[in-house]
């Protein structure tokens, strides 16, 4: 009994210290434990996928999330990360905390700020509301589908919880800690340090030392899920622009329920175009002839004119899938109008792009390169072109 008493008493305290370990709704939680408020910003440095888990239609390359979150002050988010225009990014004071989501997991709260999904996340770090500069730290959130540690089977399925600490022991010093909530270490394990490259995988999410493969999953580019009153897991996809930048292709996009809500990120970092897991590209109209994907013609901002690429990072799979109906299936990447360039893709080595073979020629999928494309698939990069797909490039355009 005084072993027990004494085992109590650890799990009350380790639960006092830890005040939102255990509690629902939440998969992000960042803390402030500096002796000063700092304020922080979460944006996408990937492309990113929802929950959409209804029917056979796959967790979709979109950035409508499922989840439809109702803080307290009123500010509803259906977008992944999304927040109104107004806030995108948040104090926390000295010890407290505040929280993102996971999309299409109820159970949200006040201190709920958005939703994140799968893909890499970028989380900064700022000491004072003005935060045009650069931040003072940072870290980046990496989530793939994997749910179960190989190496601890008893575990069963574990969720992807994980809190981040923000600790100030000496001025001009911040430091970065992170938590993972697993079955196995959640008592034993201590905050450890975000490593130097700034990167916290959510397959790291074992014991210290204890590594297992990124499950990359079987995301899917398609129409998505109709709405269906205010079920989780349902959202349409309405997107046909590839990248989906969450600079402009989160506004102004229409829901059944509420009209046209205007919501927006700001963010600088242009690495939303990058591809962490397996996404096969498969959107067709209700008639289900194949829907054309492009890339964008016109800049985000002339002043400050960039064009995202399209990276296909390591041990990732971009799928163009094969037409339907007689029609070919096609991805155009397009010319910028007013500027000698277009949207780059880059394979990096163990990366892989199929184009998926057909019976039938009609059917093809086919990859089209404006004037002024340029490609790169570096050594160890996978090309992988089924029967009848097609690679064509206009004049100017290389790989």
């Amino acid at each position: 009994m005084l072993f027990l008493k004494y085992f109590y008493t650890l799990i009350l305290l380790l639960l006092f210290n830890n005040q939102n370990i255990l509690s629902g709704g939440g998969e992000l939680w960042i803390h402030n434990h500096s002796s000063s408020d700092i304020w922080v910003h979460v944006y996408p440095v990937s492309m990113v996928f929802n929950n959409d888990t209804y029917g056979t239609n796959g967790r979709n390359y979109c950035l409508l999330g499922t989840s439809k979150v109702f803080p307290q002050q009123g500010i509803e988010k259906y977008f992944i990360n999304g927040a109104n225009e107004n806030e995108w990014y948040f104090k926390i004071s000295v010890q407290d905390w505040i929280e993102w989501g996971f999309d299409g997991v109820p159970g949200t709260d006040a201190a709920t700020k958005g939703t994140i999904g799968f893909g890499r996340w970028k989380i900064d770090f700022y000491n004072s509301a003005n935060i045009n500069g650069s931040p003072i730290d940072y870290c980046i959130l990496e989530y793939d589908l994997g749910y179960v540690n190989p190496n601890r089977p008893e575990c069963g399925s574990q969720p992807g919880d994980v809190n981040i600490r923000f600790v100030n022991e000496n001025p001009g010093h911040p430091r970065v800690q992170f938590l993972w909530e697993t079955c196995s270490c959640l008592y034993s394990t201590p905050y450890q340090d975000v490593p130097t490259n700034r990167k916290i995988y959510e397959r790291d999410r074992g014991c210290p030392g204890e590594y297992w493969e990124p499950e990359i999953g079987n995301f899917k580019w398609n129409s998505g899920s109709p709405w269906n009153g205010f079920d989780y897991q349902r959202a349409p996809n309405l997107y046909t622009i590839f990248p989906q930048d969450p600079r402009v292709d989160i506004t102004e996009v229409f829901f059944p329920y509420y009209g046209y809500i205007n919501q927006n990120n700001e963010i600088n970092d242009v690495r939303f175009g990058t591809l962490t897991l397996k996404l096969t590209i498969e959107k067709n109209e209700p008639n289900g002839n194949p829907v054309e994907i492009k890339t964008p013609n016109i800049p985000y901002d002339y002043a400050f004119a960039n064009f995202p690429p399209i990276v296909i990072d390591k041990d990732a799979n971009l799928i163009l899938a094969k037409g339907n109906n007689s029609l070919e299936r096609k991805i155009t990447f397009r010319k910028y109008y007013d500027f000698l360039s277009n949207t780059p893709l880059e394979i990096f080595p163990y990366g892989t792009l199929e184009l998926q073979g057909s019976a039938n020629s009609n059917e093809k999928a086919h990859m089209y390169f404006e004037s002024y494309s340029h490609s790169v698939i570096w050594q160890n990069a996978n090309l992988i072109m089924g029967q009848n797909s097609a690679i064509d490039l206009q004049g100017n355009s290389f790989m």
